[in-house]
């Protein structure tokens, strides 16, 4: 999806500049990643998963974002660094083709400063031109309290938990915790079974 650039500022006075990747920032993309990873043990991949990737392997991935109007990809850049990454896609299948899942990364450095919370309110207003879009959804690690509490603050409501989903290199196990945004504006339908 192409998107506007726009300029926010943090709870803590930084001006950071939420805009599209390109391609020629594959590799500034990876190492971005590698440094979230390493320093955030909630992210589902680990700094050397990162690593692995190629520079070849990120354009496209780029690219499947910048050229599928169902699908964003959101880079918050401060003083010219990468600081946060959120990625959008709808599914495919006519079935479930009116969801879709996110992912959110933000750099250590940037937690506190309500970042998250900015970049989730950029998302919502892009993915407003998105037509049949009624649910968006998210795992994530069940350790993770300070995504969790940005997560309700924005509109999630948990729908399940996973046990021993992910193990930590010390060797403890997190749930993983789903969620679910109703959206669109409209009253969330009911499910078959009549809950959400």
């Amino acid at each position: 999806m192409h998107f506007e650039a726009e300029q926010v500022v943090t709870k803590k006075n930084k001006t950071v500049i939420l805009r599209p990747a390109s391609v020629d920032e594959a590799q500034a993309l990876i190492d971005a990643m590698v440094d979230i990873a390493e320093t955030s043990p909630y992210i589902l991949m680990t700094a050397e998963s990162f690593r692995k990737q190629t520079v070849e392997d990120e354009v496209k991935w780029i690219e499947k974002y910048a050229n599928d109007p169902r699908s964003i990809l959101i880079l918050a850049e401060f003083e010219k660094k990468i600081v946060g990454i959120l990625n959008f896609g709808t599914n495919k299948d006519p079935k479930t083709r009116h969801r879709g899942s996110l992912g959110i990364s933000l750099h250590h450095s940037m937690r506190g400063e309500g970042l998250g919370e900015l970049m989730f309110k950029k998302l919502l207003r892009e993915l407003a031109r998105v037509e049949d879009l009624l649910q968006i959804d998210l795992a994530m690690m069940g350790d993770n309290h300070q995504a969790y509490n940005l997560y309700k603050k924005v509109g999630f409501i948990e729908v399940g938990r996973t046990p021993l989903a992910y193990r930590q290199p010390d060797g403890s196990f997190c749930e993983d915790v789903q969620m679910v945004l109703p959206f669109s504006g409209k009253k969330s339908p009911k499910t078959s079974n009549g809950k959400i």
